[in-house]
């Protein structure tokens, strides 16, 4: 399903506000990056994007949205993201024996706004930019930005039990 955009009604008027619905996704690269033109063309600098009507953020999404800042400020206006909802992961670390070899390899289920996104995912490798380079049944955990303006924000850690 590709991204529609809704215009919605802000009290301020140097505001201009957007809600997305449906899925923002890499074909939607180009329809983010001609509403912030369209925007700028219109002196809109000052955007709300009202994500809680997405169904999901996926195929590289998030770097979308967070390129869609990037151009905005890039022409001294900014993007407050609205509504983004809940994200929760429950990530379930690899086992190993008592010599060091795995037994069990590492799972995940990623859920946002209620939908789940990945359920119970076996991950067969570790992440590349780990501390070691291998796998292991406990390291640090690391919040990933690609350099772009975000804002983690009420991250809860939990141990859970498989």
């Amino acid at each position: 399903m590709a991204t529609r955009f809704e215009s919605i009604e802000l009290n301020n008027p140097d505001l201009f506000g957007v809600r997305l619905n449906g899925a923002v996704g890499r074909s939607d690269k180009e329809n983010l990056l001609e509403l912030v033109e369209k925007c700028l063309a219109n002196g809109k600098v000052k955007l709300v994007l009202d994500l809680s009507e997405l169904s999901s953020i996926g195929g590289g999404g998030a770097k979308i949205l967070a390129n869609f800042q990037k151009e905005l400020q890039a022409q001294g206006g900014e993007a407050v993201v609205a509504g983004a909802g809940e994200t929760v992961r429950q990530f379930l670390a690899p086992k190993f024996d008592g010599s060091g070899k795995k037994t069990k390899n590492a799972r995940i289920t990623v859920k946002q706004n209620g939908v789940v996104i990945h359920n119970d995912v076996e991950l067969t490798a570790h992440t590349p930019g780990g501390v070691s380079g291998k796998e292991a049944p406990k390291g640090p955990l690391f919040l990933q930005n690609h350099g772009d303006a975000v804002k983690f924000q009420n991250i809860w850690i939990q141990p859970i039990e498989d």
